[in-house]
């Protein structure tokens, strides 16, 4: 009985037979040929599920269809026809790491174990199926003052991680895109200088997370509640004659002491009776007035108001004429 290692890998083989010489025999021999045939041989592996970015491992085993072991040889990864590795099968495995960068659909892969003389070729068909990973956004409301610049904060997250990569999002107010942004690290922080036609009421503000290679699109809502601002008036008292021109000055400030330069409607009475009606659009009240020559001595009301606007509430002061 003779026994075959691996080493033998052509197809034929001459044996040659030989009989020693005996007293009673002479010698003889005899030449016989002997056809190899390559053993047949499978693979078994899996399908691979993934997602784009992620490192996916292809695990395979060759093995000798008739004894069921383990082979050695070479083999050929394809992915879509395309050739992304020529292994070597050591023991019958076939392990490869591959970082895939495809987008998300599902490709074919093939596993071909190469001839080699003592085994034939053998191929493994499969399927990557590629998926989007979700994600979703967290943010907070925004309580603010009209007029003000505001932080937009977000965090875009993977499995409560952060997603990777640069993610293109969109920042809209009631329905009207403000801006789009790329995102990285899944971290959005963004300024926003509030214009004049968002005055005092409550928005809606969405973050919408763009469709990459990698991620599903998400979007988030929160309220963005804007206030209006305070004002005040500050003037002083005033002492004239009667049939004097008088100047009425005054400066509109917030709360801060800022001046408020935008477009303010402002009232003034004087002892009760309406005498202009202006707009002021640099915190500045300056306005001449005639008393009347009829006017007699005394002490009279000089109210001022600043009307409300959009952004900012009524202000008004209560100062004092002395007519002497």
């Amino acid at each position: 009985k003779l026994s075959l290692g691996e080493k033998y890998t052509s197809s034929t083989y001459n044996i040659i037979i030989k009989s020693k010489e005996t007293t009673k025999y002479t010698s003889s021999e005899k030449t016989i040929t002997l056809n190899l045939e390559a053993r047949k041989t499978y693979i078994t592996s899996r399908n691979i599920y993934s997602s784009s970015g992620e490192k996916i491992i292809i695990n395979a085993t060759v093995r000798d269809s008739q004894t069921r072991k383990a082979v050695n040889g070479l083999a050929t990864i394809k992915i879509n026809n395309k050739t992304i590795a020529n292994v070597t099968v050591k023991n019958g495995q076939i392990i490869y790491s591959y970082t895939n960068d495809y987008s998300a659909k599902t490709y074919n892969i093939t596993i071909k174990y190469s001839e080699n003389g003592v085994y034939n070729k053998s191929e493994w068909n499969g399927e990557i199926i590629i998926s989007k990973v979700p994600i979703k956004i967290s943010s907070n409301n925004i309580n603010t003052k009209a007029y003000s610049m505001i932080n937009i904060t977000a965090r875009i997250l993977e499995n409560n991680k952060a997603a990777a990569g640069t993610i293109k999002t969109a920042i809209k107010i009631n329905n009207n895109t403000i801006d789009l942004v790329n995102v990285t690290d899944g971290l959005l922080n963004y300024q926003y200088q509030l214009p004049e036609s968002l005055g005092s009421k409550t928005y809606n503000l969405t973050i919408i997370a763009g469709d990459s290679r990698r991620y599903t699109n998400a979007s988030t809502n929160i309220i963005l509640t804007v206030t209006k601002n305070y004002k005040q008036i500050k003037t002083e008292n005033i002492t004239a004659s009667a049939g004097e021109v008088i100047r009425i000055q005054a400066q509109i400030l917030d709360e801060n002491n800022r001046p408020v330069e935008k477009t303010t409607p402002v009232n003034i009475k004087l002892g009760g009776r309406s005498i202009a009606n202006l707009n002021t659009t640099n915190a500045i009240i300056d306005y001449e007035y005639t008393l009347p020559e009829n006017i007699k001595n005394g002490t009279y009301d000089l109210l001022i108001q600043a009307g409300e606007t959009q952004g900012y509430t009524h202000a008004s002061t209560n100062t004092k004429i002395r007519i002497k």
